[in-house]
């Protein structure tokens, strides 16, 4: 077969003929749905063996590929569909050839147009490589392979999996409950770490996308604000979709460690760790990150009373850096009096985490209580109801009777702006918290 007949020039550029969307003949207006059609093309090659892709292929019948190629490219599927479409081809019999399951799961390395990793690469036989600047055997990165012990190494893959002789998990140790399952004590190398289950598989999404956030952080920097995410771990457990393996803070969640402390934790205490908190949320906004559930009991405490960020379950990872940016979610899951006033509309912004730190700042210095308004006059009225009547009145949480009216006026109302815009920032709050210790020692 000559070249020609599978490439064309197109403004001077060479692109591949049998790949190319309809849109590339029309309005040459293309997208990363274009994408998703030249995807169905590389899975019929797949599945025809490496056949000339002018041939008839049966398989394209029984498998998802004819969706790719639908002419609107709107009811194309998008790559987080793919990826559903491949876990569940991956356990099904028209995926049960063992050399169609390897190249299925290679492809699995393919992102979407956020990078976002089309499958989550771990399953039974999942072949490792290891992880650029690790040193010792016991954590290596996941590849894709899931049917054979190929050690093909792919050094973009974010997910870490630790060897079975690594991690011991003590079952009989729960320290906790997430929003995913129990969490377990466990010891890897040496030290503590805390073991996060995953026992429900609708939940696996919102698990898969935390442990993905933390392990891309990691990547760019380990930062001493943000939990550290370890690895991965297969329990061998049916009931259990995964475990992941993250840092273990001793003193659990910040209102944990305010509430359980013989005596009330001092002032100075309280910013330092405010500090830490505003500290690793500036990291994560410079990041693109918007974390969507900060609160004061998902912020963790370890023994030299660092604060530590942590639980990225409901968190988005934006598509640009630029600050005005907005994304709606439909049906948010919203914890209403850390809500800032835009998510009434179900819409998130880059600075509707600092709403919600304003609210962590009142936790703190009420001693881990929730803050809330005088409602003696609300008669049937419920919390969610009051709180944006409230808001929407230009009423804010009254502040606490120990913390600082300077960290009050010009830190907590300053993030509760109603433009999300005028907002604080959070290098802002750290120099000011920073500022304010200095010029007031204890």
């Amino acid at each position: 077969m000559l070249e020609k007949d599978y490439y064309r020039l197109h403004d001077d550029k060479t692109i591949p003929l049998y790949w190319s969307a309809p849109e590339w003949n029309t309005t040459k207006n293309v997208s990363h749905k274009s994408d998703v059609w030249s995807f169905g093309v590389v899975l019929w090659e797949m599945f025809s063996n490496g056949s000339d892709p002018k041939m008839k292929c049966e398989s394209a019948k029984e498998f998802f590929m004819k969706e790719c190629w639908n002419a609107e490219k709107e009811k194309r599927p998008s790559f987080t569909q793919c990826k559903e479409k491949f876990i569940q081809s991956l356990m099904s019999e028209r995926c049960a050839h063992d050399t169609h399951r390897s190249l299925l799961t290679s492809l699995a390395t393919l992102r979407g147009p956020r990078g976002d990793i089309l499958t989550n690469g771990v399953g039974h036989g999942t072949a490792v490589a290891r992880l650029p600047g690790q040193t010792g055997g016991s954590v290596t990165e996941v590849i894709t392979d899931l049917s054979t012990s190929d050690k093909t190494t792919n050094t973009n893959r974010y997910s870490l999996v630790l060897s079975e002789t690594s991690l011991q998990i003590f079952l009989d140790k729960n320290i906790g409950k997430g929003a995913f399952g129990d969490i377990l004590m466990g010891r890897f190398e040496s030290r503590d770490v805390a073991v996060k289950k995953c026992r429900n598989a609708s939940e696996y999404q919102r698990f898969e996308r935390e442990f993905e956030i933390l392990c891309k952080l990691k990547r760019k920097q380990h930062h001493p604000n943000i939990v550290e995410f370890i690895g991965l771990y297969d329990l061998k457990d049916p009931t259990i979709c995964y475990v992941y393996v993250m840092e273990y803070a001793e003193n659990k969640s910040l209102v944990k460690f305010l509430t359980s402390r013989p005596e009330p934790v001092m002032v100075h205490q309280k910013l330092k760790l405010l500090k830490d908190a505003a500290h690793g949320m500036q990291f994560i906004f410079e990041n693109n990150i918007i974390h969507c559930d900060l609160t004061a009991e998902n912020i963790l405490v370890k023994a030299d009373l660092t604060a530590l960020i942590s639980d990225f379950g409901w968190a988005k990872e934006l598509e640009t850096d630029v600050e005005d940016f907005t994304y709606m979610r439909s049906n948010p899951k919203t914890k209403i009096l850390w809500s800032a006033p835009e998510v009434l509309q179900s819409k998130y912004s880059k600075f509707t985490d600092n709403w919600s730190y304003g609210v962590v700042c009142c936790e703190v210095f009420l001693d881990g209580k929730q803050p809330g308004f005088d409602d003696s006059a609300a008669g049937n009225k419920d919390e969610a109801e009051i709180y944006w009547q409230k808001i929407n009145q230009g009423q804010r949480f009254p502040c606490p009777e120990l913390c600082p009216k300077e960290i009050y006026d010009d830190v907590m109302l300053r993030c509760w702006e109603k433009d999300f815009m005028k907002r604080i920032h959070f290098h802002d709050i750290v120099t000011y918290i920073g500022s304010w210790l200095e010029n007031h020692p204890s």
